[in-house]
């Protein structure tokens, strides 16, 4: 008896981090009280062992599995999750100069597209744009759109506009930018849940299909057509589809612009949707067009996989 408590306390003292089974340590005790004779064998020896042991190990099962190797996981886990929370600030700081330089230092910005057009108003295009626009004047350009500013403070200011969700004016509208965005929004909206549920709708079937036709005509006419789409960029279909089936000297099927017709207002409410999706139909080929062979390939190779277990 004496032997099997010293053992229990010890026990007690076990370094769980370690891994070292506190459930074996308390069998061993359950063994040697019932070879003590003090209990009695079987499961009431086995109660009362387990009795003896701490009482956070007695009413917390848990106590048993949890071991070293959790613990470390848990705590790996908890630095990952650290590590790429302290990551996002440096990220977003990168992503925002980028962009600030992009707009600042390349080619074409504010101050030569206001040339320009001075340029184009004047009838002088064409001529050099000191010969049109004195140097006070460009100038004075450039401290409207606050290029006579250190980059480092265009940049702080700049970013703290942003932070404020003041985007400021548009150089190619002369809008506020937000009311650019807002205008634009809608258009966007549609283009991007419409190909969403298109896409899933059309290529998760053909890719389907095209598993069990594996190696057929079918299979072979549809990917010759899906890589087709793929590798043609978006403007270039674009232009094709125009010339053959907007009226560009084929067949006259859609129309070359616009969102809508000119009378759209005068018509009903299924005729103004009807009107709209007539519109819509090309540019949605166009946009959709590469995405459809990545889902469908991907979804005809993963079903391929899984016939061939």
């Amino acid at each position: 008896m004496a032997f099997a408590r010293l053992l229990l306390a010890h026990i007690h003292h076990l370094d769980i981090e370690d891994g070292v089974g506190v459930q074996a340590g308390a069998q061993v005790a359950v063994d040697e009280l019932q070879l003590s004779g003090g209990q009695p064998a079987g499961e009431h020896a086995a109660g009362n062992a387990e009795a003896r042991l701490p009482r956070s190990c007695a009413a917390a099962p848990a106590c048993f599995v949890a071991g070293g190797d959790g613990r470390r996981e848990v705590s790996g886990m908890k630095a990952y999750l650290v590590r790429r929370f302290l990551l996002m600030a440096p990220t977003l700081f990168g992503i925002s100069l980028v962009c600030f330089l992009l707009t600042q230092f390349v080619p074409g910005g504010p101050v030569e597209q206001m040339i320009s057009r001075i340029q184009h108003a004047s009838g002088d295009k064409g001529r050099d744009a000191s010969k049109v626009i004195t140097p006070e004047e460009v100038e004075n350009i450039k401290r409207y759109y606050g290029f006579d500013q250190p980059v480092h403070v265009r940049y702080l200011r700049w970013m703290g506009n942003v932070l404020r969700l003041d985007f400021g004016r548009s150089y190619t509208y002369g809008e506020p930018a937000w009311d650019v965005i807002k205008s634009k929004f809608p258009i966007s909206l549609f283009f991007g849940l419409t190909s969403f549920i298109l896409s899933y709708s059309v290529c998760i079937p053909l890719g389907l299909w095209k598993a069990l036709k594996h190696r057929s005509g079918f299979d072979t006419g549809s990917s010759i057509v899906i890589f087709a789409g793929y590798v043609i960029p978006g403007f270039a279909l674009g232009v094709l589809l125009l010339t053959f089936l907007g009226g560009g000297g084929y067949l006259d099927w859609f129309p070359l612009s616009g969102i809508v017709s000119d009378d759209w207002e005068s018509f009903s409410f299924f005729g103004k949707v009807k009107d709209f999706l007539w519109h819509m139909t090309l540019p949605l080929i166009c946009y959709m067009a590469s995405e459809f062979a990545f889902l469908t390939l991907l979804m005809k190779n993963a079903l391929l996989e899984e016939m061939s277990k």
